[in-house]
């Protein structure tokens, strides 16, 4: 394969070139190496999870507000729904009842 040529004619053109060796799985890509290094520095930038590239329009909650105070008494439960039950209001009935008998032997 003549890669001198290949080579020189990426340089002339300034575009990319595929080139796929037979003997070889892979095809590879010949581009200025100048268009290398600005795509890699762009994908640095896309990829960057550190602190430095946090996003900067999500607020940021300090931890107090999301860890729970374990310290603070809670009002038991059985408290809560006694406080809520209105003595004028109906016991819910069923329309139906079904009872169980037993059969009497055969």
């Amino acid at each position: 394969m003549e890669w001198k040529r290949i080579v020189d004619l990426v340089k002339k053109t300034g575009e990319r070139c595929v080139v796929i060796d037979p003997d070889h799985d892979e095809p590879v890509v010949i581009m200025p190496l100048s268009e290398y290094e600005c795509m890699a520095d762009q994908m640095d930038e896309e990829f960057d999870f550190g602190l430095d590239g946090m996003r900067s329009d999500i607020p940021f909650e300090p931890e107090a507000d999301w860890i729970p105070d374990f310290a603070q008494e809670e009002e038991p439960i059985l408290e809560v729904i006694e406080e809520h039950i209105d003595e004028e209001d109906e016991p819910v009935v069923s329309e139906e009842s079904w009872y169980i008998e037993p059969i009497e032997g055969e």
